[in-house]
């Protein structure tokens, strides 16, 4: 097969506790830091040594360290 990289836009991942169940796209990964903006709150999370930014809506308050799981709808991905 082919190998490809799948990417998603921030505002189509979405965040759940570490231990909530598998989805097709999902990832473990480490809150580094949040970023409340106003009507939304950016939160940076790294796994498996790579950064990823998560757009919540509204005010997330995630601690530095926090364990999640990003999880995304497939019908959402971009591939290259």
């Amino acid at each position: 097969g082919v190998e490809r990289t799948v990417g998603f836009r921030a505002e189509h991942i979405s965040l759940v506790s570490a231990d909530c169940g598998n989805a097709e796209y999902a990832l473990d990964g480490t809150v580094d830091f949040t970023e409340p903006l106003g009507p939304e709150t950016l939160v940076h999370v790294l796994s498996a040594g790579t950064a990823a930014i998560v757009r919540i809506p509204g005010f997330a308050s995630y601690k530095h360290g926090s364990k999640v799981r990003l999880t995304a709808d497939r019908s959402k991905a971009v591939e290259f």
